[in-house]
């Protein structure tokens, strides 16, 4: 398959003149304006997404959504893809070894400048806004993308309608609501020293940190799992696992598997991330 290089701009300069929608687009704009302009130092400041950190746990979750799609009649290689709020292609570069019709979103332009995979369709957009028709994808997925929104549940409802019946959503490495009240001071002072908006602030001047705090719109109290789930629900999906874990969190997860507790930290409460698998009925 030849590259795609193009890149195709579809973010919608919402007018929609209710006090939700308008603080919506907000939080949407500051994302927009903060990750075009951090684009270039984003993978150098935040390495957790680097080589030097385990991330095989994610290929064992994609082959897991490769068990759940196998009971359609599309062959593997016709599978569909879309990395919503891609990044600079963190998960579509893991997902393309088993999904080859791989598109990714994302609503800054120059963090999508940084992906280079072969064949990936480049879409810049909202993702309240996919721009896709009914029944498009195979799997939607989205890697550390809910934090960024200020309705996680309108981008499942785009996902239902853009997944075909049978479609899996997928979406990781969130921080859950209850882990941060119950360590609340310990992810203070972990913050206070390695929170990564400093960074970004101070290799990129022209960044502002109410960008930077409105772009992490739920990163400060966590997401609800079970809430999560009942959106799901409630859109139409047949929720298939909500995980709590600490796969990807590199030394942490080493420490903890060190002493054998990583077993015993799987639960709500004691693990920081939270992942959802949901299928369209």
């Amino acid at each position: 398959m030849a590259p795609v290089d193009k890149i195709t701009s579809l973010f919608m300069d919402s007018q929609v003149d209710t006090s939700s929608s308008i603080y919506q687009d907000k939080v949407a704009k500051a994302n927009q304006r903060f990750y075009d302009q951090i684009a270039e130092v984003y993978d150098e400041v935040d390495q957790r997404r680097s080589g030097h950190i385990d991330h095989t746990w994610v290929d064992r979750v994609l082959k897991k959504i490769l068990e759940i799609l196998a009971s359609t009649n599309e062959a593997p290689e016709e599978l569909s893809f879309l990395d919503a709020a891609s990044g600079s292609g963190f998960l579509a570069q893991r997902a393309l070894n088993f999904f080859p019709r791989m598109t990714v979103l994302d609503i800054s332009q120059n963090m999508l400048k940084r992906i280079n995979l072969p064949g990936t369709l480049k879409v810049c957009s909202d993702t309240r806004y996919i721009p896709a028709k009914e029944s498009s994808f195979d799997v939607v997925a989205g890697f550390a993308t809910l934090h960024h929104l200020k309705s996680p549940k309108n981008f499942f409802q785009e996902s239902f309608r853009v997944l075909r019946p049978g479609g899996i959503l997928y979406t990781d490495h969130d921080i859950e609501s209850q882990f941060v009240n119950n360590f609340r001071p310990m992810l203070w002072l972990y913050r206070k020293f390695f929170d990564h908006g400093k960074d970004y602030l101070k290799n990129c001047p022209e960044s502002n940190e109410q960008d930077y705090f409105l772009s992490e719109f739920h990163g400060e109290k966590g997401l609800s799992g079970p809430k999560l789930a009942l959106q799901l629900s409630d859109v139409g999906f047949q929720v298939k696992e909500v995980t709590y874990h600490w796969e990807g969190m590199g030394s942490p997860t080493s420490f903890l598997s060190s002493l054998g507790l990583s077993g015993m930290l799987k639960r709500r409460g004691l693990a920081p991330i939270v992942r959802l698998i949901a299928v369209k009925l």
